[in-house]
This record gives structure tokens, sequence and C-alpha cells, in this order.
């Protein structure tokens, strides 16, 4: 049985963190850019998640609770959500494509992030 690593989980949260925080238009809704960034994690680790556990890559639920618990962690971080200043238009469809991706694309690739997310997440100019 394969087992899913802590250095697996960062270098998804990686990709999925460069591809987020890159720059965008503005969104008015009532969250701000930083919940949205932290909703958006909690998703796409909640459904990856998910197909790790129905490909049995854990042991027991507290083993996927700990990964879940780390993805969200790690992509919060390495996306710098703290910073989000604004979100793009398309962020809508990308929390719905971050919580049905296909299970099979995203265990075969090296960190699988749905089209819609590409540079969602607006961070301000360093």
């Amino acid at each position: 049985m394969l087992r899913v690593s802590t250095i697996e989980t960062r270098h998804i949260a990686l990709i999925l963190a460069a591809a987020l925080g890159l720059f965008g238009c503005g969104d008015d809704d009532e969250e701000s850019p930083r919940e949205k960034c932290e909703a958006l994690a909690r998703t796409y680790c909640d459904h990856f998640t998910e197909c790790l556990e129905d490909s049995d890559m854990f042991t027991s639920s507290r083993e996927a609770n700990s990964y879940r618990d780390s993805c969200e962690e790690q992509i919060i971080e390495d996306a710098e959500c703290q910073r989000a200043v604004s979100v793009k238009a398309s962020y809508g469809a990308c929390l719905e494509d971050a919580s049905n991706f296909s299970c099979s694309l995203a265990l075969d690739s090296d960190g699988y992030l749905p089209a819609s997310c590409r540079q969602v997440i607006e961070l301000p100019r360093r």
C-alpha cells in the first residue's frame, strides 16, 4: 500500500500555491480575500484527501484527517493567504471545480490544479 508523506503534501501544496498566488481582478463578496483563499485551500484538500482515501492511501481515518489538516495548513502558508487582497471573478467556478476534480487525474499528476483556479488569488506586489 502506498503511503502519503509530508514531502508529497508539501510538493502538492507548493504547486497549488504557485498557481493561486498570482495577480487577478477584484471580487466584491462578503468574505475577505484571505477567507476565500483559506476556503479554497480547505475545499481542495478535503477533496484531494477523499481521493487518497478512496485509493486506500491511508491506514486510518486519523491519518487521513492529519493529512487533510497538513495539506490545508501548507497551502494557506505557501499561497500566502494572509496577504490576499482580491480574487478573480472565476473564484466561484474554481471553488466548485476544487471540490469535484477527477481523482484519477489528480493522483496521476504532480500537483493537479483545475484550470479555473489558475491565478485566482491576487496578492500585492512585493
